[in-house]
C-alpha cells in the first residue's frame, strides 16, 4: 500500500513537471530579435506579427474559399499562432517540433422521460459533457496529452467535479513502437478505446461497465500491417471525486488482427485480459447509467 501512495504521489509531480516544461518552452522562445531582424522591421521595432487566413483544406483552390472555410494565423518571428476548426487553437515554434493544440468538445442534448420510475433528472436541454483538452509533442520522439473532464453536473455547468482524464507522456523513438508514461486508457475494449466522437451511439453500451479506464501505469504498444498488441501494469486514477474507493493495481494487455486488409474494407477481430489485485478493498461493484 505504501509503494502505491508512493507511486501516486510520484506521478502527481510528475504532472506538475508536464505543465511547467509546456509553460517554460512556450514562454522561453519569444527572444528580442537580432540586430538584423530589428533593421528589417525598423528602428525600434522588435517584431511586427503578420496575420492570414490560410484554407481549412489545403488542396482547395484559394480564390474559391469562404471565409467560413478558413482558418486564423499569427505568424511571429520565433513562433506561429494558429485557430483552426480542425486542430483548435495551436502553438508551433519554428525550426522545432515543438507544438502545444488547446482544445476541447461540448456535447448538447435534449431528454424528455415519459412514466418516471427513477429520477434521471430534468426534462430539457443540457450539457451532457464539456472537455478541456491539451496535446503535442515536445520533440520528434516524445509526445504528450492533458485532459480535463467533469465540468458538468445534472446537464448545467458548475465544475465541481473535475477531474484529470489523460496526463501521460508517450515515447515514439522506436519503431512502430510507443511506450506511455503517466494516466491513460487501460488497453480494454475497442469502444472504450475509440474517441467519443466516434462512437455509434450517444454513449457506450452497459459492457462499458467492466471497462477499467483511465489509471496511472505504463504501457508499450506495437503494430504491424495486419495485428497490433498493447500490454501495461496500472495503478489507480489520480484521485478526483468520482472515485469511490481502493481500485488496486494490476495488469491489462489487448491484441488485434486485421485480416483480409484492403483500402475499401477492414475486418477487426480483438480480444483484451486484465487481472487486477483488489485484495486491500472493502467492497466492490459495477454501476452504468443509462444510454
Amino acid at each position: 500500500m505504501h509503494n502505491v501512495r508512493l507511486l501516486k504521489t510520484i506521478s502527481q509531480y510528475t504532472v506538475i513537471l508536464l505543465i511547467f516544461l509546456i509553460v517554460a518552452k512556450v514562454w522561453a522562445v519569444e527572444e528580442p530579435a537580432v540586430e538584423e531582424e530589428v533593421n528589417e522591421l525598423g528602428e525600434g521595432r522588435k517584431w511586427i506579427p503578420e496575420e492570414s487566413f490560410p484554407s481549412v483544406d489545403p488542396d482547395s483552390v484559394e480564390g474559391y474559399v469562404f471565409f467560413w472555410d478558413r482558418d486564423f494565423n499569427i505568424s511571429l518571428p520565433h513562433s506561429n499562432l494558429l485557430l483552426s476548426r480542425k486542430r483548435g487553437l495551436e502553438y508551433t515554434l519554428h525550426d522545432s517540433d515543438f507544438y502545444l493544440r488547446v482544445g476541447g468538445r461540448i456535447y448538447l442534448d435534449f431528454v424528455q422521460y415519459f412514466e418516471d420510475r427513477n429520477d434521471l433528472g430534468e426534462n430539457g436541454p443540457g450539457i451532457r459533457n464539456f472537455t478541456v483538452e491539451m496535446n503535442g509533442r515536445f520533440t520528434r520522439q516524445w509526445l504528450y496529452r492533458l485532459s480535463w473532464g467533469g465540468f458538468t453536473s445534472g446537464g448545467e455547468f458548475d465544475g465541481t467535479g473535475i477531474f484529470l482524464d489523460d496526463v501521460y507522456v508517450s515515447y515514439t523513438g522506436f519503431e512502430k513502437i510507443a511506450i506511455v508514461f503517466g494516466q491513460h486508457n487501460e488497453p480494454f475494449s475497442l469502444e472504450e478505446m475509440s474517441s467519443s466522437l466516434v462512437t455509434t451511439f450517444m454513449e457506450r453500451g452497459l459492457p462499458n461497465a467492466l471497462v477499467p479506464g483511465s489509471n496511472v501505469g505504463a504501457s508499450f504498444s506495437t503494430y504491424r500491417s495486419w495485428w497490433g498488441l498493447t500490454a501495461g501494469l496500472f495503478l489507480e486514477d489520480f484521485a478526483t471525486s468520482k472515485d469511490l474507493g481502493d481500485q488496486g493495481q494490476g495488469f491489462t494487455g489487448r491484441i488485434h488482427f486485421n485480416p483480409g486488409h484492403s483500402e475499401d474494407k477492414t475486418y477487426h477481430v480483438g480480444t483484451s485480459f486484465s487481472a487486477r489485485d483488489i485484495s486491500s478493498t472493502d467492497s466492490f461493484f459495477f454501476r452504468r447509467r443509462p444510454e
